[in-house]
């Protein structure tokens, strides 16, 4: 009897994986500073990202010198939850395209909060890649990496299949993928990423199986 052949199931990271975080924060940035200072954003814009490069509290900086009656909390729920307007990188596009073409099954295992990672999931567009039933955002879910349950979703869902995780941080994205046997792979940071990668200072079973440079590189490994 011919055995049926194992399906792939291809799981992501979504911040700093399928785009860059810092996209977000500079869109984010730009609601708030047309909020509080209008037609003087851009200048304030600007303040906003040198105080974020110097490591300042920038909601608090911005507190401090708003022409209006706007506190901190204020400004984190516009961080959150109001950035409408982001667009995926057409090399993510062109990756997926290629992944479903192959007929793997997508997933995203996220964490975060439920609304402000679901406002991402829809103006980046993954909707049309990524079913309801295949995307795990930590606030909904009850957990969140490193906690191997994240991972084990997707082997409960897809019984006798192939798993792979492709995410870009090793503190959390690949041990709980790895004590799984997932084959899991890292984005390398170009520059650019939210929270810098450290590898030497960790043990293997963070470690991923295989790095890559570019995100199209992934299609050599699945």
């Amino acid at each position: 009897m011919m055995m049926r052949s194992m399906f792939n199931i291809v799981c992501f990271d979504l911040d700093d994986t399928l785009y860059k975080e810092i996209n977000y924060l500079k869109a984010a940035y730009k609601i708030i500073a047309k909020e509080v200072f209008g037609e003087q954003m851009e200048t304030y814009y600007n303040q906003m990202l040198s105080w974020y490069y110097s490591k300042e509290d920038v909601f608090q900086r911005v507190v401090g010198i708003s022409p209006q009656n706007i506190n901190k909390d204020d400004l984190l729920d516009i961080y959150r939850y109001g950035v409408h307007n982001l667009s995926l990188p057409i090399e993510i596009h062109n990756v997926l395209d290629e992944l479903k073409e192959r007929k793997c099954n997508l997933g995203l295992i996220t964490d975060g909060r439920s609304l402000t990672q679901r406002n991402k999931i829809s103006a980046l567009g993954l909707f049309d890649y990524f079913n309801e039933c295949d995307i795990v955002i930590s606030e909904e879910f009850g957990s969140e990496k490193p906690s191997f349950l994240n991972y084990q979703y997707f082997m409960d869902r897809y019984p006798n299949s192939r798993f792979y995780y492709v995410g870009d941080n090793p503190k959390k994205d690949f041990i709980g993928a790895n004590k799984l046997g997932w084959e899991t792979i890292c984005l390398l940071d170009d520059g650019s990423n939210i929270h810098k990668q450290e590898f030497d200072s960790l043990d293997s079973s963070y470690q991923p199986k295989y790095k890559i440079h570019k995100f199209s590189e992934l299609l050599n490994y699945i």
